[in-house]
């Protein structure tokens, strides 16, 4: 049998070097490689190296500007957000073609300084450009106290976007010039200063959204959700100064998982749940959910009743997680309280909650 001869070490070197030439590649490979450096400084970087390379991160399809890696090297006293500003003008206007952006300002001093924000008309501006091809947008903002109508009414305008991640702000009333976001699946509010009514009305310009994340938004008391194909809802009230929330009611046929923190009250169907976290005591206003195959409950100040009625409605449940502090403490019947549990596989019972008494299945807490 001959043996298949070897290329010769002139052949393997020049092979070598095609492979390694960066200018024999087709412009959509290196915009591509362009799209996936994704920081923006250093796409302004390589548009430096030549006409073809400034030409091409002019259509490069996703960016992002983050005071953090942009001005890592600058005296901490010079970063303010007019200064962001004016990098995102000066590169963001020169592109065509933006799919997936972030622009973030992180102030390095805290409390914030009052004004040090984006100012409305520049955002506005970088929206305005990019919202023909837009479909996915991180905007951090630190500007919490003045109503911005503009930044939402130019959202609505971007037919394309998909994915939102706003931060910071304040929504005190929807725009009657906003359109409706029909291709929005998936939103993060966080921080945002927004009132029950507005949010009402914002999930309402949503009618695909899908996953909806709401964290620590001050202004929200008793907030109504209705959204006909929301599947995954994580309300998160996580930090000191936003008050707990006292009733969150959901009209939301499809939902399939559910995550609460700091919220007292649940008012739901809860026919489709399948998986519920539960942060802190949520007390249960839900008919049935016999969908529901998971179950997490973490926190102080819980009520037994409360723990009791989640588990009298969970008849499937598979999988249950149950590490709570309780206001009060009373014996218990382990059999009567889990005997119904008929297809429990998981269970995790922490040691703050009780301890069982073997012998004849009575629990002391």
């Amino acid at each position: 049998m001959m043996r298949k001869p070897r290329p010769c070490y002139a052949h393997k070197q020049r092979f070598c070097k095609e492979m390694a030439d960066f200018d024999s590649l087709p412009d959509g490979v290196i915009c591509l490689i362009f799209s996936m450096l994704g920081l923006a400084q250093t796409v302004a970087q390589c548009a430096m190296v030549c006409r073809r390379w400034k030409n091409l991160s002019q259509i490069v399809d996703t960016l992002t500007f983050e005071s953090f890696q942009l001005f890592e090297n600058r005296a901490e006293s010079k970063r303010k957000a007019s200064s962001i500003e004016a990098v995102v003008s000066s590169m963001l206007l020169k592109t065509n073609g933006v799919r997936d952006l972030k622009i973030a300002y992180h102030p390095v001093v805290w409390p914030w300084i009052d004004d040090d924000h984006f100012s409305e008309k520049n955002v506005c501006t970088w929206i305005q450009h990019v919202k023909p091809s837009l479909e996915k947008l991180t905007l951090v903002d630190p500007n919490r106290t003045t109503p911005q109508p503009g930044k939402l009414i130019h959202l609505s305008d971007c037919k394309r976007l998909q994915w939102l991640n706003i931060c910071y702000g304040s929504i005190p009333n929807i725009p009657l010039e906003c359109h409706p976001f029909s291709l929005l699946k998936t939103c993060f509010l966080d921080l945002i200063v927004i009132t029950d009514s507005a949010l009402m009305d914002f999930v309402q310009l949503c009618p695909l959204l899908e996953d909806l994340t709401i964290n620590s938004c001050p202004g929200l008391q008793s907030p109504h959700i209705r959204a006909e194909n929301l599947k995954c809802l994580e309300f998160l009230n996580n930090l000191g100064n936003v008050a707990p929330i006292q009733r969150l009611c959901v009209n939301a046929p499809k939902l399939v998982k559910a995550s609460l923190s700091y919220v007292k009250e649940l008012v739901t169907e809860g026919d489709g749940i399948s998986a519920l976290v539960l942060m802190c005591h949520v007390k249960p206003r839900i008919q049935s959910m016999p969908s529901l195959n998971s179950l997490y409950m973490h926190g102080q100040n819980w009520e037994l009743d409360s723990i009791s009625e989640y588990i009298r409605l969970a008849t499937s449940l598979q999988q249950l997680h149950i590490d709570v502090k309780l206001e009060a403490k009373h014996p218990l019947r382990i059999d009567r309280f889990l005997g119904q549990l008929q297809h429990l596989n998981s269970l995790y019972i922490g040691s703050d909650f009780f301890k069982v008494w073997v012998s004849n299945f009575q629990a002391y807490y």
